[in-house]
């Protein structure tokens, strides 16, 4: 006998995708996606377009859907429904990929100004007049202005948008002929055993341009890590 479409509606999909359903409700939809013929496709769709949603409108999504006094009284612990929303995305690991972004120490791009009353070695410019009343060179005001340390990052977790404090190290500028620096993001060992289990892994190293108020220039490495699970083979 063939598989029937699945009965389960867009509104509860997005439910289960969020994390929002009590225990009885979440075991009933995994029974009714393992019974439906298209049930898990139309729940990675709704993964999906929830996380595409994040990403492109995250200023237009609200801070919380339902409060969390809404929650029926019978609904499972915060604890509880985070881990049956993460076993949910596991569910979903041969349609979808986790995806990681770290960020490492900032450096500041070097500027002529960066030198002006600094001691730097710039070239002094010279100007010469042909009024010999006043020779000495005019003193150039002196102030420094202190760079700033962390530069901000926005995060959005699926609910709220916060700002990372990224570090930048004020006294190490940019050097565009140094090497990627391997302590930014995963490292070899957890890279090496994610492939000797058999989920293919993406990095993406990435040098993101940060300009400040005061107009310093800062670059700040990123790397993306895509980790693709292994496809479950259906039964036959």
């Amino acid at each position: 006998m063939n598989e029937q479409s699945s009965p389960i509606d867009h509104q509860t999909l997005d439910r289960l995708v969020d994390g929002e359903l009590s225990t009885e409700e979440y075991r009933q939809v995994l029974s009714e996606l393992e019974g439906s013929q298209d049930g898990w496709r139309r729940c990675a769709h709704a993964f999906l377009e929830a996380q595409a949603l994040g990403n492109t409108l995250p200023l237009l999504t609200e801070p919380a859907r339902f409060p969390p006094k809404a929650e029926p009284a019978p609904a499972a612990s915060l604890k509880e429904r985070e881990s049956n929303s993460f076993r949910g995305v596991e569910r979903l690991s041969a349609m979808a990929a986790s995806i990681a972004i770290a960020f490492g120490l900032g450096w500041y791009i070097s500027t002529l100004d960066d030198d002006v009353g600094t001691g730097g070695s710039n070239p002094s410019v010279q100007i010469t007049d042909n009024n010999p009343v006043n020779t000495s060179p005019v003193p150039g005001v002196q102030h420094e202005v202190q760079k700033p340390k962390f530069v901000y990052v926005n995060q959005w977790d699926g609910q709220n948008t916060t700002g990372i404090p990224i570090p930048v190290d004020p006294d190490r500028p940019y050097d565009p002929q140094q090497p990627w620096d391997e302590s930014v993001g995963i490292s070899a060992q957890e890279l090496q055993k994610l492939k000797d289990e058999g989920r293919p892994v993406e990095t993406y190293n990435r040098l993101i341009p940060v300009t400040l108020d005061n107009g310093n220039k800062v670059v700040v490495p990123m790397q993306e890590v895509i980790v693709h699970d292994k496809p479950e083979l259906p039964f036959h």
